[in-house]
Order: structure tokens, then C-alpha cells, then sequence
């Protein structure tokens, strides 16, 4: 048993990497580590405790009942932790599927930028090279951490700001074609102070939003959508720019 096992586990990692792991993302299986952590030991006591259901079911004494509740409570567990997460995680789906589809008929050297979260999916899901991305600043080597956390430094203040000047020409050093915004203000406000906690030189832009600050851009926002879902939206850069959009 412990051979076949092992065999069939085997077998179920190297489907993984030939399919699952396609979709990989730094810590986007990480954040995810102990719901299937939990799933994996549910599912082999299950496995354990069904084959000695098996051999009681004939004579239910009281160990049977015993078993038989066990396994209740256990396949319980098994759906709470991993199948109703499962449903949820960022791997297996995701909530903006038009922008991602639309993504996948640009250049192949198309460059998307942008503070809301669901822009961590764009290289998995879009195919296409995000700007930065809160997921890849996993502090793997500092000089990556560095280098993201440099750029988005540098788009906040412009990509905030009430003109649409600094940005365009921040964008166009930058060599940023799309930005990637959430519809609701106040999500987009959340978004970015995640970003934040994680970059302290956005607390001033953070603030400014707060205090009532408009940026150039929500005015920008219907007549420069180049697709979009009902809470986020793929803005074309050179439309925000005044310019001829891609």
C-alpha cells in the first residue's frame, strides 16, 4: 500500500508541474500552504479510516460508530478546507476574465501597470509582462524587491495626480502601455494601501486620496476602456496620454 502510494503521489506531482504549475506565480501556492496542508492530512486519514469502515461495516460494533463518526466529521473538514477555498483561489480562476482574454491579442511586449491586486493574475492568466506586482515583490533576491518597489514608487504620484501631464510622461519612460484600475474608487484607494504597508513611500499619495483627491484618470476612464468586467477596467495608455489609443 505505502508503494502504491507513493507511485500514484508521484505520478499526481508530475501532472502538476506539466499542468498546475504553468499558472505559477511567486507565493501564489505559498499563501495557500496551510489550507492544503490541512486538505492533503484530511484526505489520507479519510483514506485511512474508510478502509477500516470497510472491514467493520459488516459487524457495526462500537469502534464502527465510532469510525463512521470520525470519518463524518473528518469529510467535513475535508470540504471546509479545501474544496471551498479551492473555489476561490486566484490558481484555479479568476474574476476578470474578459480583460485577461483581451490582453492575450496584444504584442506579446505589451507592458500592463496599475495598484489594484488583480493585476498579481496578468502574467498567469493575460500572458502578457505587468509593471509591477505586489505577489513578485517577494523579497526572493533584494535587488527584484528593489527594482519594483523603485517603479511603483515612481507611478504613484504620477498616475494619482490631478493632471494627466506627469503621467504621460512618466508612462512613456517607463514604457507602460495599459493600466489595470478598479471602477470603485474606494476600492482602488484599498488597493493601494495595501501597497503601502509594504511601501511606506506611498503614504503620501495614500493621504491625498483621502483628503478628497481626484485623479486625472476617473474622468478618463469610459472613453479610454479598452475592456472590462463590472468592477475593474484595462485603460489604454496612450488614450490617457491625449494620443492615438493602441
Amino acid at each position: 500500500m505505502i508503494g502504491a502510494l507513493a507511485i500514484s503521489g508521484i505520478i499526481l506531482f508530475a501532472a502538476a508541474h506539466a499542468v498546475a504549475f504553468h499558472l505559477y506565480l511567486p507565493s501564489r501556492y505559498a499563501k495557500m500552504t496551510l489550507g492544503i496542508d490541512y486538505a492533503l492530512v484530511i484526505a489520507i486519514c479519510i483514506a485511512a479510516i474508510i478502509l477500516i469502515l470497510v472491514r467493520r461495516i459488516i459487524f457495526l460494533d462500537r469502534e464502527g460508530y465510532a469510525t463512521i463518526a470520525v470519518t463524518g466529521i473528518l469529510v467535513a473538514a475535508y470540504f471546509f478546507f479545501s474544496l471551498e477555498k479551492a473555489s476561490r483561489v486566484n490558481f484555479i480562476r479568476t474574476d476578470a476574465p474578459a480583460i485577461y482574454e483581451w490582453l492575450r491579442t496584444t504584442p506579446e511586449d505589451t507592458t500592463v501597470a496599475g495598484f489594484a491586486r488583480v493585476i498579481d493574475n496578468v502574467p498567469a492568466f493575460g500572458r502578457r509582462t505587468v509593471f509591477g506586482s505586489l505577489e513578485l515583490m517577494i523579497p526572493y533576491k533584494k535587488a527584484n524587491y528593489e527594482l519594483i518597489a523603485g517603479r511603483m514608487t515612481k507611478l504613484a504620484p504620477a498616475l494619482y495626480a490631478v493632471s494627466s501631464q506627469e503621467f504621460g510622461q512618466t508612462a512613456r519612460d517607463l514604457e507602460i502601455d495599459f493600466l489595470l484600475i478598479n471602477r470603485d474608487p474606494a476600492d482602488e484607494l484599498r488597493d493601494l494601501e495595501t501597497w503601502a504597508k509594504n511601501l511606506p513611500q506611498l503614504e503620501p499619495t495614500v493621504r491625498w486620496l483621502k483628503q478628497g483627491g481626484k485623479p486625472f484618470f476617473w474622468a478618463l476612464a469610459e472613453s479610454c476602456a479598452t475592456a472590462g468586467t463590472a468592477t475593474h477596467v484595462l485603460l489604454d495608455v496612450a488614450c490617457l496620454r491625449g494620443e492615438s489609443p493602441h
